[in-house]
């Protein structure tokens, strides 16, 4: 039977669980490095649009320029500053 992506998916969640929980289950020691993380758990942005400021426009021109609002405030710079400044991880 082949694995299929959910199916991995449960079991990664169901082992990882099992490690973050501080139980000796298959092996994994209480004091796992794991159970440090679940008391610090990292802000993630998970989507982001970034577009080229208008430095970076003129190495790499777009097909189809972006407004002007959206240029020089969502380049690279400017989106890692604004996740600095909200206490985004990653």
């Amino acid at each position: 039977m082949p694995i299929v992506r959910q199916h991995f998916s449960i079991c990664a969640t169901k082992l990882l669980l099992i490690m973050m929980s501080g139980s000796t289950q298959m092996g994994v020691p209480k004091t796992s490095a794991l159970s440090t993380v679940a008391k610090t758990p990292k802000v993630i942005d998970s989507h982001l649009h970034v577009w080229a400021n208008t430095e970076e426009s003129k190495a790499f021109p777009y097909i189809v320029e972006p407004p002007d609002s959206l240029k020089d405030t969502s380049s690279t710079a400017a989106l890692l500053e604004q996740m600095k400044e909200a206490g985004v991880d990653g």
